[in-house]
């Protein structure tokens, strides 16, 4: 039964003007992995795997999480206190709403899963703006470390209303790149931008360099050097 209601088209339709158009694509796409897993239990949780419906519907994770947060209030989906990626849906609670005859009780459901404050419209944008920016970022290098810390250079000056785009994450990117090969000095550099809250790249790395030398002067070893000497000793006892 549930399975040919969702070959119907008008169900979507209905989906859609209840829940919106976004959680009802998400919705379908939640339906159409439970029914093709066949020891599926509605009842039962399961992680989702946000990159993939991402790939499937175009929803970015935290779009997805928004309508976590509706289908939840709608009672049709149940979210783990543990982890943001456990859901149980509840498909015969969807298709009690949606197949309803009750006008009034859809429109009061529809009032109260799309509520939506001004400042949360305003959060809510903010939180995609910045999801691309870090996605952008992570593009750029396959270094985990490197990833993380660009994660947080962004985040620290998104959130300090600091002017950024993807050709400004680029520039900065680069000038880090093109500046040292040697991982750690790049992280230095990136960490160095995040605490001082630098965009330019070129101030970060002139502010690494005085507090190299400043470390230097006081008895500092500086890391990168640190690392190297480690690693030269340890080749020079490896005897083959």
């Amino acid at each position: 039964m549930y399975k040919d209601l969702y070959k119907n088209n008008s169900f979507n339709v209905k989906t859609a003007k209840v829940f919106g158009l976004k959680a009802a694509v998400y919705w379908n796409e939640l339906a159409k992995i439970a029914m093709e897993n066949t020891t599926f239990d509605e009842e039962a949780f399961f992680t989702v795997d946000r990159e993939y419906i991402a790939d499937q519907t175009s929803l970015f994770e935290e779009e997805q999480l928004e309508c976590d947060n509706m289908l939840s209030i709608a009672g049709v989906l149940t979210k783990s206190a543990d982890d943001k990626n456990t859901i149980a849906i509840h498909t015969k609670e969807m298709v009690s709403i949606i197949t309803s005859e009750n006008l009034a009780l859809l429109k009061d459901i529809a009032k109260a899963v799309r509520r939506e404050t001004t400042e949360e419209k305003k959060n809510r944008k903010k939180n995609v703006i910045l999801y691309n920016m870090q996605k952008h970022a992570t593009s750029l290098d396959e270094d985990p470390k490197m990833q993380k810390l660009l994660e947080e250079w962004i985040e620290a000056l998104f959130l300090n209303n600091k002017k950024l785009t993807n050709g400004v994450i680029d520039t900065f990117y680069k000038t880090v790149t093109n500046y040292s090969t040697d991982p750690i000095t790049r992280y230095s550099v990136v960490k160095t931008a995040t605490i001082r809250l630098y965009v330019d790249a070129t101030w970060a790395i002139n502010a690494f360099i005085k507090d190299s030398k400043e470390n230097k002067a006081n008895g500092v070893t500086n890391m990168s050097n640190t690392v190297q000497k480690a690693a030269t000793q340890l080749n020079n006892n490896i005897k083959f």
